[in-house]
């Protein structure tokens, strides 16, 4: 995947990852006894915590993997 293949979105304390994952052109289910990387459309839903600040997260894509790093509020101890 590429970073324009997904999107990342706050609403509230939600955090919405969503995209489409391109065809690896590996063997589908069909051609192999195992197939662990799915292609097509995901949507991913969490829910953050509320003392947690969003409007401060960092994203990084590096390798094929995506890091997210949501920081704590001002309120948290």
């Amino acid at each position: 995947m590429q970073t324009d293949d997904f999107e990342i979105n706050t609403e509230g304390t939600k955090l919405r990852i969503t995209g489409k994952r391109p065809d690896s052109g590996i063997a589908t289910a069909q051609d192999a006894l195992v197939h662990e990387i799915n292609d097509g459309p995901f949507d991913s839903v969490l829910d953050i915590p509320p003392d947690f600040d969003l409007w401060r997260l960092s994203s990084a894509y590096v390798n094929g993997t995506l890091r997210i790093t949501v920081p704590p509020g001002p309120n948290r101890s």
